[in-house]
């Protein structure tokens, strides 16, 4: 990161123009070409002259070649390229996209075609588009989803100011920790990790220390971050002695040696990292038991630390915001008579776009934390059972009811609600999905006492029927076998960041489960699965898919009626037909007297149909499954439809027992 920091800076040293590029404009403000070149157009457009030979020329304006110029302009002195140059700083949900940015050879343009409303883009080095959207409103007005004028929104430049570090004293210590009862609450009186890193006193090393053998519960800060590939020390058996002697803070990797810094900042005297307080290479048994305490080491620490906008544990994430290198001009500041409006980048936004949120592990670690620090490049926030704060003064974003039970909170809906959103996260190792959903498990377990065993991913008391889940779209099949995360029948079993939709339709059931066998490979019940062993057997209606020889006819043009139905005219001759929708691979129609099924493949399959059979789940819907070629008393699923309207469609098929696996 830092060559690439000082290449870019080279690259714009050489394009640095001169002051005498800038001129004062009418508002008394500086302000360079381009940007005088782009008001101008803005405010023709505005002002609606028609006649004008801008109204006549593309949407885009280009303002500026490439990022270096904006940041040199930005730099002498032109308020218009700092006010550009922020928003896109803003826009960047990790460092690396930041200097990516720097690195920048794209032109930075304007899109005008819906103005007032604006938009600041360029296309970074690896095609993807970087978008700042913006408004130019009238001065004075109240506008719904717009924040205040964007030239009054700032940020202390340094984020371990004394600014900062009083403010997040102040949230952690005089607000939650002094008033209020409902987090501390929910914090009860758990155990202790069994290891903690204890920062020493004059804050330059920390050693590994049992939790457990500490005089009382010490507080301690949970750290939520991305390794990326830069998390290189690790607690490992060979070092484990070395590291309850004394790790020199200057040897950790930056984000955690950051960490510390803002423990220290929070009087915390303690820290949990997963890399060193878990002994990476003990085996299965002992990451298992620690998988499965994941609800304790974050549902009870003091405070967790998310790390939002580091992509890479050798990031750092205390470096000065270069979106606040320069100051705004506040007084009078307006582009084309207007203000310039824009939308707070505010929790939600840092939450859901920003590095972590796509981490797999970080899911669970966010929802069981009772009081969370989100720090990003874009302010720092905080969420707790009872308050937001923000740096930047807005409170939008994920909004936990102090009211809420535990027992509301984890509904079984709100499950079905986390697996969707879970489904869509990555993992450098695909066999840590269960495991790391194993904390959110155990809470919802404990939440209800009277829950029924937990297999796989599902909740036994609702199968069959959430057996009916489809992937967001239809999958390409792996060239070679891919490593083994669950059944086929479970949603784990697709890859991770596919989407995912678990149904919760109230369909009448047509089936039961009649035997199941979930064994997991160590002591956590709600953790990794044995290779090849989970299975479930299904007590439904069972026929062939393509029964009575159907006839293939080409994919039907269909429309809706007057009741919102779908009505198939090509099919109003036919009997019995199916076709595939070639343009989504995978997607299967059924028709009899027209009456139609579509089915969802999860896999891109056009041929052996003839080997598929149907279980029936409920009145409306049924899986798609097929024998395993080396047992075949044993099936697999391969698809599913939820709704279908040929309620003869099983009509005197046996009820059978159907081993899935």
């Amino acid at each position: 990161m830092i060559e690439l920091f000082n290449s870019w800076t080279k690259r714009m040293r050489r394009n640095q123009p001169q002051s005498s590029n800038l001129r004062i404009n009418i508002d008394g403000r500086l302000i360079c070409k381009g940007c005088e070149d782009l008001e101008r157009r803005c405010f023709a457009r505005i002002a609606y002259l028609q006649n004008s030979d801008d109204q006549k020329k593309s949407r885009w304006v280009t303002i500026h070649p490439d990022y270096a110029v904006l940041e040199s302009f930005a730099e002498i002195g032109c308020a218009t390229c700092r006010v550009w140059r922020k928003l896109l700083l803003q826009q960047c949900n990790s460092h690396d996209t930041a200097l990516s940015l720097m690195q920048n050879p794209h032109r930075i343009e304007a899109d005008l075609s819906k103005l007032p409303d604006m938009l600041i883009s360029t296309r970074l080095p690896n095609g993807k588009y970087l978008n700042a959207q913006l408004s130019l409103k009238s001065t004075g007005g109240i506008y719904e989803g717009i924040s205040t004028n964007i030239t009054s929104q700032s940020l202390h430049p340094d984020p371990v100011s004394d600014e900062v570090a009083s403010m997040i004293r102040k949230w952690f210590h005089d607000d939650c920790l002094e008033k209020h009862w409902e987090c501390r609450r929910a914090m009860g009186d758990g155990s202790p990790p069994r290891r903690l890193l204890a920062i020493s006193d004059d804050e330059l090393t920390v050693r590994l220390v049992d939790g457990e053998l500490l005089a009382h519960p010490e507080p301690y800060v949970a750290v939520s971050y991305r390794w990326g590939t830069s998390q290189n020390l690790k607690t490992t058996r060979d070092n484990e002695a070395a590291h309850r002697i004394g790790i020199p803070v200057q040897d950790l990797p930056k984000t955690i040696r950051d960490a510390v810094t803002v423990c220290c900042l929070l009087r915390v005297p303690y820290l949990w990292v997963d890399a060193l307080c878990i002994v990476q290479d003990a085996g299965v048994e002992e990451w298992s038991t620690e998988a499965a305490n994941m609800h304790n080491v974050y549902g009870h620490a003091a405070v967790t630390l998310a790390i939002c906008s580091s992509a890479d544990a050798g990031a750092g994430f205390l470096q000065p915001r270069l979106a606040e290198t320069y100051e705004l001009m506040q007084d009078n500041f307006q582009f084309a008579g207007f203000d310039i409006r824009a939308n707070y980048v505010d929790l939600h936004h840092v939450r859901t776009r920003y590095a972590l949120a796509s981490r797999g592990w970080a899911f669970q670690e966010e929802r069981l934390s009772p009081r969370i620090l989100y720090w990003s490049d874009s302010g720092v926030f905080w969420s707790c059972l009872s308050s937001e704060y923000s740096e930047t003064g807005s409170k939008n974003g994920w909004e936990m009811s102090a009211s809420a039970s535990q027992a509301k909170r984890f509904t079984l809906g709100s499950w079905h609600e986390m697996i969707q959103e879970y489904a869509t996260r990555e993992f450098t190792k695909p066999n840590d999905r269960l495991g790391a959903l194993s904390g959110l498990a155990s809470r919802y377990k404990n939440a209800h006492p009277g829950a029924s065993e937990y297999i796989a991913g599902h909740w036994l008391h609702h199968l069959p029927a959430d057996l009916l889940w489809r992937p967001g779209r239809t999958m390409v099949p792996p060239i070679a076998e891919s490593e083994y995360i669950g059944p086929s029948w479970s949603w784990v079993s697709i890859p991770s960041t596919a989407k995912l939709k678990i149904y919760n339709d109230n369909f009448v059931l047509s089936s039961r489960v009649i035997d199941h066998s979930a064994p997991t490979l160590g002591p956590d019940p709600f953790g990794a699965l044995k290779p090849h062993a989970a299975s479930l057997t299904i007590q439904g209606r069972f026929r062939p898919l393509l029964q009575g020889r159907p006839e293939e006819v080409v994919w039907p043009d269909a429309h809706k009626s007057e009741g919102g139905r779908l009505v198939y005219p090509s099919l109003q001759a036919s009997s019995n037909v199916y076709a595939f929708d070639r343009v989504h691979p995978g997607v299967l129609f059924l028709a009899k007297d027209c009456r139609p099924a579509i089915v969802f493949l999860d896999w891109e399959r056009t041929s052996d149909l003839d080997v598929l059979f149907c279980l029936e789940i409920t009145r409306r819907g049924f899986l798609v499954v097929e024998a395993l070629p080396e047992k075949p008393e044993e099936y697999r699923r391969v698809g599913c439809t939820r709704s279908h309207e040929d309620h003869e469609f099983f009509e005197g098929s046996p009820l059978t027992d159907v081993k899935l696996v």
